[in-house]
């Protein structure tokens, strides 16, 4: 999920106007910033919850410096469509098994244990592809505030950017550099499946894929080769404006 701005921190900040019309009600003292209606709104069976679309890649796919246009086709044409098609299809029949009143859960094996589990998988696999394809595309040059952060944290780009080709090596899925909420910090967490190893509190801004479809028709099993060219393509104007929006949260 890359960020976009209908998610930005500032739908949330009716919040806080919100709660002034409700003085019984007040907000988490550990949170500060976002979560408006959600807090007043009361789900009713006659909802139509609404489904995700595939984002459209902003640049051609025969573009990118070392991934080729078969990769770039197969990646977001069939795998990341089809996460998006399977998410949509996931949260429609979690509807109607709650609906049904048949929603029993059992830890080993049940129908709500099944879609629950995949539910993860599949939105996780929307958001991070989405965020992938989104901040390829550019020149690969950094630039913005978020290069003096990694400066700071890291001492050079060139270390913050061997230390996450280190974290790309070493993960079976993904590689993440995300803004964390409770520490107010930058943080580059790993993930063997798209499901484990991510942080709660935490938003992508550079989502690093790792899973061999992203490179192998390229550069076969050379991970670090494909990791080099991605960082040549990297849009360093959309990680700063993802970054700039990510740090108005904070959870502490």
């Amino acid at each position: 999920m890359y960020f976009s701005p209908e998610k930005s921190p500032s739908r949330y900040r009716d919040l806080e106007d919100g709660l002034k019309h409700h003085p019984s009600e007040t907000a988490p003292s550990r949170l500060r910033g976002p979560l408006e209606n959600h807090i007043h709104a009361r789900p009713t069976s006659n909802i139509k919850m609404p489904k995700k679309e595939i984002k459209q890649l902003e640049y051609a796919a025969d573009t990118l410096r070392g991934i080729s246009q078969k990769t770039v086709e197969i990646h977001h044409g069939k795998l990341y469509a089809g996460y998006v098609n399977k998410s949509n299809e996931i949260k429609e029949k979690l509807g109607e098994l709650r609906k049904s009143g048949k929603a029993d859960g059992n830890q080993t094996f049940s129908e709500l244990r099944g879609l629950k589990v995949a539910e993860g998988f599949a939105n996780n696999g929307v958001y991070l592809h989405e965020n992938y394809f989104h901040i390829l595309g550019g020149d690969g040059k950094p630039k913005g505030e978020i290069v003096e952060n990694l400066v700071g944290r890291y001492g050079s780009i060139d270390e913050f950017k061997k230390y996450l080709s280190a974290c790309g090596m070493a993960a079976r899925g993904w590689a993440i550099l995300a803004w964390d909420m409770h520490e107010r910090e930058l943080r580059i967490f790993t993930c063997d499946a798209q499901n484990h190893g991510g942080i709660w509190g935490a938003v992508p801004i550079i989502a690093l894929d790792v899973y061999e479809h992203s490179y192998f028709i390229d550069t076969g099993s050379d991970r670090q080769a494909y990791i080099n060219y991605f960082f040549d393509n990297l849009n360093w104007d959309k990680i700063e404006e993802i970054y700039q929006k990510a740090k108005e949260y904070t959870l502490d």
